[in-house]
């Protein structure tokens, strides 16, 4: 269903789960893409998540996060006037403003001071004390209107100022443009568009100047491995100049080095692990070393948080902490995927010495392969 209200860049609306128009939770969000058109009924949106609330700042402290949102399960951002009641009364149907969201629940005490006020969930038993600020009369969208109705005065000026906006005097109406005379060309709607016009989103956000990236090479010697950097300017034929974060030039006064890299060596950084996260043997992880993430797999699990992980390129297992690794993902087709573990790990034997310098050191490390001569 197409929204039933015009939506462009910067607008203000507030995002709900499918099926929750009634009830929400409401999360407030900002429009920061042009809508992009999938058919007739379906209107996607870009959004950034935020607050739209007065106290924002204490509120919502973390940085707001990002989605590709269909209108079908978006709303305008319900009025606030200065004019309405602003002492809520026991039994009054409200939204209160908790955890970024505003969830729908029914006053059930006041304090003396009357500003603040003791709000039951809706969906719950649960209770929850709330400032004034934090309250707003529940209202719904429904086809084009708010119910319960804004009151007469707010209505005509929201008439007034639309009015204003569109350069159309009130009670005037824009004249009827006959059919015959409007030229549209038919788009096919492709059965995966909404997928196609997200990856789109995507890609132009991931690729655009300044974009914090990883960047990989073909070179030999570099399998496997990741350099974060930032796009610097976008090249013809699918290139991009990129400036490495921690690799830099071999001048006397050494620089962030800058190189030309194609489009299918750059993705953007993997999500973080949680913090309670523990690698499991013959996972598939990113190690830390010589200024970039290698790919390799955890071959042993040793104690205080450490780990070897045997890299496939090199054939050879090194010692790492737990600091130096990160769960591995593959970037496909604009989605972060889990790799399946592997079962067949294969490890390297090493000399007293290189085991002692490592234990002394355990993010001391060399990619280049043993000789049999060394091993113990």
């Amino acid at each position: 269903m197409a929204p039933s209200f015009s939506i462009k860049l910067g607008d203000l609306i507030e995002v709900y789960k499918p099926c929750h128009a009634s009830n929400g939770p409401y999360f407030p969000a900002t429009v920061i893409r042009s809508p992009v058109n999938i058919n007739i009924d379906n209107v996607i949106l870009y959004v950034e998540y935020g607050t739209h609330t007065p106290n924002a700042q204490e509120i919502h402290p973390t940085p707001p996060s990002r989605e590709v949102v269909s209108s079908v399960n978006v709303r305008p951002v319900p009025p606030l006037f200065s004019f309405e009641q602003v002492v809520f009364k026991v039994g009054d149907d409200v939204d209160f403003f908790f955890r970024n969201r505003w969830s729908r629940g029914v006053v059930e005490s006041i304090f003396e001071e009357k500003a603040r006020y003791i709000v039951t969930f809706h969906d719950s038993a649960r209770k929850i004390v709330c400032p004034l600020y934090n309250l707003r009369v529940h209202r719904e969208w429904n086809n084009g209107a708010w119910n319960p109705p804004l009151p007469p005065s707010q209505r005509s000026s929201e008439v007034r100022e639309r009015c204003i906006k569109s350069k159309t005097p009130i009670h005037k109406f824009p004249l009827k443009v006959k059919e015959k005379s409007m030229k549209v060309k038919g788009t096919p709607i492709y059965k995966n568009s909404l997928e196609r016009s997200k990856l789109q989103i995507v890609k132009e956000e991931i690729f655009k100047n300044g974009a914090v990236v990883e960047v990989s090479s073909d070179e030999k010697g570099y399998e496997g491995s990741w350099f974060k950097a930032k796009i610097i300017e976008s090249l013809a034929d699918d290139n991009f100049w990129v400036e490495y974060k921690d690799l830099v030039t071999e001048d006397e006064v050494p620089q962030p080095l800058r190189e030309k890299a194609e489009r299918r060596h750059i993705r953007p950084e993997p999500p973080l692990a949680p913090p309670e996260y523990q690698f499991k043997f013959s996972e598939k992880v990113d190690a830390w070393y010589n200024d970039g993430w290698w790919e390799g797999e955890i071959s042993k699990v040793l104690p205080f948080s450490s780990y070897n992980v045997y890299f496939k390129h090199t054939r050879e297992e090194i010692t790492f902490s737990y600091s130096h690794l990160r769960p591995h993902r593959d970037w496909i087709k604009g989605k972060w995927c889990i790799p399946p573990a592997s079962h067949t790990i294969h490890t390297q034997v090493y000399s007293s010495a290189t085991l002692m310098q490592r234990s002394l050191n355990p993010t001391f490390f060399s990619l280049a392969p043993m000789s049999v001569g060394q091993r113990l």
